[in-house]
């Protein structure tokens, strides 16, 4: 089974919250923030966010676990919810608070790991050492292989996360210049 992390950012107006596009600091409109992540970093973004199991993330701290829908949410984030195809199923929702999200520790360390051929495992130190920046380009590694090592590395929750994610969470604190503003966020799975 396939999945994603949908994310989509609201803002409170008055006594309302409302969908806002990111990218183009559009009221009302409802963005996708997960667009163009590749599945590592939706493993991350389900880890961290949400506290999702991860194939590749042994050890890592959470800002879940899911809260659920906020009751409040706006017309346009809960049409995206509830408008999925019958081939889909959500889990997992949940919000967080952009002070929550920029008051995290995201320079913390976090544990990844997989298996790698025998050959590339001698490139691997300890778990708390950086991923190898040396590891041949032909070496593979993989959630499990025949004859494998496990390996483990240290990398900064943000790293989980992916640049991107940091990029638009930046743009949102510009965007919401001292107002109350949330990401609301669930798993799809097909």
């Amino acid at each position: 089974m396939d999945q994603i992390v949908e994310i989509y950012a609201e803002r409170r107006r008055g006594d309302r919250w409302e969908a806002l596009d990111v990218e183009r600091g559009t009221p009302g409109a409802v963005e996708w923030l997960g667009s163009g992540l590749g599945d590592l970093i939706m493993q991350g973004l389900s880890a961290v966010l949400l506290g999702d199991d991860a194939t590749f993330i042994a050890e890592h701290e959470s800002l879940g676990p899911p809260r659920g829908l906020p009751a409040d949410v706006s017309p346009e984030v809960r049409a995206k919810l509830i408008g999925d195809s019958e081939d889909t199923f959500n889990r997992d929702e949940s919000w967080l608070g952009l002070g929550e999200l920029l008051g995290f520790d995201w320079e913390a360390p976090a544990i990844q790991r997989a298996m790698v051929s025998a050959h590339a495992a001698k490139w691997f130190g300890s778990r708390n050492d950086p991923f190898p920046a040396d590891l041949p380009s032909d070496e593979r590694y993989a959630g499990w292989c025949e004859d494998g090592v496990r390996v483990a590395w240290s990398v900064p929750h943000r790293a989980l996360v992916g640049e991107r994610f940091f990029a638009q969470l930046r743009r949102l604190e510009q965007l919401a210049a001292g107002e109350d503003t949330r990401l609301v966020l669930w798993i799809t799975e097909w």
